[in-house]
C-alpha cells in the first residue's frame, strides 16, 4: 500500500500540474494539442489577386498576394489592416485590430485611431502574412441558440467575411461557418479498453520483463505517431509547429529518451524498481498531457492534425489505453518487486 500511495500521490500533482495547462480555451488561439472540435470552417469566396487558407481549426488565416497587385485587408472595424505589395507586408500600426491580433502582451499605443491615416510598418519581405482572426470561426464558449437547440444535428450556422481592397477595389474574402456533430464510435472505444487491458496484463505473466518492455515500445511510437499527427497539421514554421506539443518538443524528445532508458534498464534487468518507477511516472505524464486532452476527439468531428480524423481517433483509442494500462501494470510490478525482490546478479552478488 506505502508503494500504491506514493505512485498516486505523484500521478496526483502531475494531474493538478499538466491538465490545466493542456486543456486549450476555445475563445483563443490554440497553443498545443489537437483542440477536438465540432466547427467547421470553409472558404467560399477569394478575389482572384488573392490566395486565402484557413489553418489550425481556422483558428490562423494565411493571405497571399498573386500578381503585381496591390492587396489591404480589412480590419474588424473597417480599417486599414495588412497590406501587401510588391515589396512585402505592412502592418497598420494604428489600427485597433493589429493590436488585438497581437495579444494581451502588447499594449496598443495612444495614437491607435481606425479612422486615422494609415501608419504602415514592413513585417515581412514576402507578400504573406498569417494571423488569429476572430472571423473565421466561432470565438465564444457559449454555443449559438440554434445548436444549442439541436446539438446532434449538422446545420449551418452563418457566414463569414473579410473586407479586402484590390487597386483600390473593394472586395471580400467569403466563408461558412457549420456544426458538425460526430458520436462515438463503438469500436474505437473497445480499443481503448483492449489496448488498457493488454497493456495491464504484461504486469501478470512470467516473462513481464518482456512484455513491459514490448508495451512501453508500443507507447512510444504511439506517442510518436500522435505527436507528430499535431505538429506537422499546424501552420507555421516547423519550431512553430514543434512547440504546439504538450510540454513543448524539448521536454516530449526527453520523455521520449526516458522512455528508451527504461526499455534498455528492463530489457538488462538492470535497476529494475527505479526502471519500474520511471515507466509508471512517463506513462503518467503522456496519459495526462497527451492522452486526455485529446480524447474528446473520439466524440468531435474536427481537429488540428494531418491525419484523417478516423485514423487520428485509433491512435488517441490507443494512445489512451496503452498509457493507463501500463501505469497500472508497473504499479502492480513494483508492488511484487517489493514482496519477491529478483535474486541478485553476479556482479551484486560479488559486491556484497
Amino acid at each position: 500500500m506505502i508503494v500504491l500511495r506514493r505512485v498516486l500521490t505523484v500521478v496526483a500533482v502531475m494531474a493538478v500540474v499538466l491538465l490545466p495547462a493542456a486543456a486549450p480555451a476555445q475563445a483563443h488561439p490554440v497553443q498545443s494539442g489537437l483542440d477536438p472540435t465540432n466547427w467547421r470552417s470553409i472558404v467560399t469566396s477569394v478575389p482572384a489577386a488573392v490566395t486565402f487558407t484557413l489553418g489550425d481549426a481556422a483558428q490562423r488565416a494565411t493571405v497571399t498576394r498573386r500578381g503585381a497587385h496591390e492587396v489591404i485587408v480589412l480590419g474588424y472595424n473597417a480599417e486599414p489592416f495588412l497590406r501587401l505589395t510588391m515589396s512585402g507586408t505592412s502592418r497598420n500600426l494604428r489600427s485597433s485590430t493589429t493590436w488585438t491580433v497581437l495579444g494581451p502582451r502588447h499594449s496598443a499605443p495612444g495614437n491607435v485611431d481606425d479612422h486615422a491615416r494609415p501608419t504602415w510598418r514592413r513585417v515581412s519581405a514576402t507578400a504573406s502574412w498569417t494571423w488569429h482572426d476572430l472571423r473565421t470561426h466561432w470565438a465564444g464558449y457559449a454555443l449559438p441558440p440554434p445548436v444549442e437547440r439541436e446539438p446532434n444535428r449538422p446545420q449551418f450556422v452563418q457566414s463569414w467575411v473579410i473586407p479586402v481592397i484590390v487597386d483600390g477595389q473593394p472586395s471580400v474574402i467569403g466563408g461558412r461557418l457549420d456544426w458538425v456533430p460526430a458520436s462515438t464510435s463503438p469500436p474505437v472505444a473497445t480499443l481503448t479498453v483492449l489496448a488498457l487491458v493488454a497493456a495491464v496484463c504484461t504486469g501478470i505473466g512470467r516473462r513481464w520483463r518482456w512484455s513491459t518492455a514490448t508495451a512501453a515500445t508500443l507507447l512510444t511510437a504511439l506517442d510518436v505517431a500522435h505527436c507528430v499527427g499535431m505538429a506537422a497539421g499546424r501552420t507555421g514554421a516547423i519550431w512553430t509547429r514543434m512547440h504546439a506539443l504538450p510540454g513543448g518538443p524539448i521536454v516530449t524528445g526527453l520523455l521520449w529518451i526516458a522512455l528508451a532508458a527504461a526499455v534498455t534498464a528492463l530489457l538488462r534487468r538492470r535497476h529494475l524498481t527505479l526502471a519500474l518507477y520511471g515507466l509508471a511516472m512517463l506513462s503518467a505524464v503522456i496519459f495526462l498531457a497527451d492522452a486526455i486532452p485529446s480524447l474528446p476527439l473520439l466524440w468531435r468531428s474536427q481537429a488540428i492534425t494531418v491525419y484523417a480524423i478516423p485514423t487520428a481517433r485509433w491512435i488517441v483509442a490507443a494512445l489512451t489505453g496503452t498509457s493507463a494500462g501500463l501505469l497500472a501494470a508497473c504499479i502492480l510490478l513494483i508492488r511484487r518487486l517489493d514482496r519477491h525482490p529478483p535474486p541478485p546478479t553476479r556482479l551484486t552478488a560479488a559486491l556484497s
